[in-house]
């Protein structure tokens, strides 16, 4: 069945989720900004902490590289950089444990 503006229920309903999802209502924005404070609170921490580790993590997200381009870059073998770069995350959980409850909270 069309609408006033030639569309149908379907597609009407379609649109207006779109909206939504693509402006995102006061309350979201605010749990994005919360969000976003806290990761960068926590990522600085870490910085502080561990900078190695984080330019690590860094090049792994950011850059994209690889564990053999890591490897090459730290002069290590490719295993003893796995476990590296595993040691960078564990550091990285402690500093952004605060974003991690906001970001992957359960809607209740």
């Amino acid at each position: 069945m069309e609408n006033e503006q030639g569309l149908t229920n379907e597609a009407a309903e379609s649109i207006a989720a779109l909206s939504v999802e693509r402006n995102p209502m006061p309350d979201e924005i605010a749990r994005q900004r919360e969000r976003a404070e806290k990761f960068r609170e926590g990522w600085a921490r870490f910085q502080q902490a561990h900078p190695l580790h984080a330019n690590v993590l860094a090049w792994v997200v950011e850059d994209g590289l690889s564990i053999d381009d890591i490897a090459q870059l730290l002069d290590r073998t490719p295993g003893a950089t796995r476990e590296f770069v595993s040691q960078c995350r564990k550091r990285a959980r402690v500093h952004l444990a605060d974003w991690h409850r906001l970001a992957f909270e359960q809607e209740e």
